[in-house]
């Protein structure tokens, strides 16, 4: 596994440990969190360490999460993309929702993330 790719791995091994402190370590100071909409737009979710903290804590608190995997990694230059999946209890039972994720890589921090909804 390269540098890039034991990066985001990091990141979601903290994502499933619902570490935040871990998963702030690896961003930049000038992080920003992106989801891709179907229509192709991009929204903002979060942008710097303490607003990620904050968005974390009460997604760890109120989505009922429970596991993260990295499927598949390509690294491009500084840019790597990672094959995600999420895994949530529902009352029908687990449900896994697939994720593309691309991070922009900058000194050896994450500095951007855009997540694409991917249909299973």
């Amino acid at each position: 596994m390269d540098e890039f790719a034991a990066l985001v791995q990091r990141q979601r091994d903290a994502f499933t440990r619902k570490d935040t402190t871990a998963m702030l370590a690896d961003l930049a100071d000038d992080y920003a969190w992106f989801r891709i909409l179907d229509d192709g737009s991009a929204v903002k979710s979060a942008s710097g360490k303490a607003e990620v903290a904050e968005r974390m804590a009460a997604f760890f608190k109120t989505v009922p999460y429970t596991g993260s995997a990295v499927d598949r990694t390509m690294s491009v230059g500084n840019y790597i993309v990672a094959e995600e999946k999420d895994t949530f209890e529902t009352p029908q039972g687990p449900k896994t929702q697939v994720t593309l994720g691309v991070y922009e890589i900058k000194d050896g921090k994450l500095r951007r993330a855009w997540a694409f909804p991917v249909k299973s």
